[in-house]
Formats: structure tokens, C-alpha cells, sequence
């Protein structure tokens, strides 16, 4: 499965490839909005998986809500890739708006492991 990870942090996005390597996915990277947007465009992922706030251009401070913007394009561009929307600090009405825009799932961080383990997109360790 071709994966885009769309995270700003270098922490994050290193721990999420990692995870995604186990599974042998072809995984593909993005820093901001805007980079994602081309990528999905140009490389068709089946699936995205974005952080919530981000930059929209390389070079500027993140913003809140980013990443639903990148949900729903990736949706409307791709209505059948698979979108999840991660936060560090995942509250109910972000988990809710992230839905109603079409991703499949919105969680914390924190549960990044188990989500990935129980939706069968990499092995149990």
C-alpha cells in the first residue's frame, strides 16, 4: 500500500515511518499542506495519515485544522484513498469534524501503534 504521512515534527514523522515500515508499504512524506496536496495529486496514495495542525507552506508557523483541509481534498481529489487524522490532543468535536469530512478515522497520537495493529496495516509485534 502506497501511505502518505503528513507531519511536521521530525520526531513524529520518524516514529510513524518506522511503524509503517513493518508492514512494506511504500511510504511517502510531507512537512506542510501544500506539499501534501502535490503529492497526492502527483502519486495517488491509497492512504493518508496527517497530523492536525501544520503549516500550509514550508516556511510558516502550523495552524489548527490543517489537516482536516488535507482530508478533504485528499477525498475530493481520491474519494476512495483511506484518510486518518491524528492530534496530540484529540477532543471530541475535532474527532467529530474530522468525520464528517470523510476521514476514516480520528485519534490521538498515542494510539497511533494499536490503530495501525488492529486495522491490520502492520503486524502485531
Amino acid at each position: 500500500m502506497k501511505i502518505l504521512i503528513v507531519e511536521d515534527q521530525p520526531f513524529e514523522m520518524e516514529i510513524l515511518n518506522r511503524l509503517l515500515k513493518k508492514g512494506n508499504h511504500e511510504i511517502l512524506t510531507a512537512t506542510y499542506r501544500n506539499e501534501a496536496v502535490c503529492i497526492i495529486r502527483e502519486n495517488r496514495p491509497d492512504m493518508v495519515i496527517t497530523d492536525t495542525q501544520l503549516p500550509i507552506l514550508s516556511d510558516e508557523k502550523p495552524e489548527k485544522d490543517i489537516g482536516i483541509e488535507i482530508v478533504r481534498e485528499a477525498r475530493r481529489m481520491r474519494p476512495s484513498v483511506r484518510t486518518w487524522l491524528v492530534s496530540g490532543d484529540m477532543v471530541p468535536a475535532l474527532q467529530a469534524k474530522a468525520l464528517g469530512y470523510g476521514a476514516e478515522k480520528a485519534f490521538a497520537k498515542s494510539n497511533i501503534k494499536d490503530e495501525l495493529i488492529a486495522s491490520g496495516i502492520i503486524p502485531p509485534q
